[in-house]
């Protein structure tokens, strides 16, 4: 759950970061700049957030896999169960960041509109690119967990605990 509600607040915070880089475009050189370095700064904490919850539960899991591989699973069966999972996290975290960010919106409209030139504090394209840019960076922060768990070796995670 806390993945999720992770999720959630990255994509919310992405969306209106989104926003607010679009608006930056049409100021001054300074503020792209900051902007930018906003944008890349928000990615990066959602990248390494993601990234420590599903490393979390892959080492809460270590037991579970190694009993998948001790049965017969391969590699790409554990690695394949890890970024499924890792993908429905970051879905429901699209759903819940996205309603979020609208119901933000909705409460902040008055304030949103006098700071935003020109958008819509409702467009649904800022909010459809965070998810999935959140998405590829799901996926490529899933990638080393999930690698990792397809390295245990049966034995060890079995005499674990």
């Amino acid at each position: 759950m806390s993945a999720v509600l992770t999720l959630g607040i990255a994509i919310a915070a992405a969306s209106v970061i989104a926003v607010l880089a679009n608006q930056a475009l049409r100021e001054p050189l300074p503020y792209r700049h900051a902007s930018r370095l906003l944008l890349l700064w928000a990615l990066a904490l959602a990248a390494i957030g993601v990234y420590v919850v599903i490393a979390f539960g892959v080492a809460q899991r270590t037991r579970e896999i190694g009993v998948r591989l001790a049965v017969g699973a391969t590699t790409r069966d554990v690695i394949r169960l890890v970024l499924r999972q890792s993908l429905v996290l970051a879905g429901l975290g699209a759903v819940a960041g996205i309603g979020g960010g609208i119901a933000i919106a909705r409460v902040l409209r008055v304030t949103l509109d006098s700071v935003l030139y020109r958008t819509s504090p409702f467009a649904v394209l800022p909010l459809v690119i965070a998810a999935v840019v959140l998405g590829a960076i799901t996926l490529a922060a899933a990638w080393m967990p999930a690698r990792r768990a397809a390295g245990v070796d049966p034995v060890i995670a079995l005499r674990s605990e």
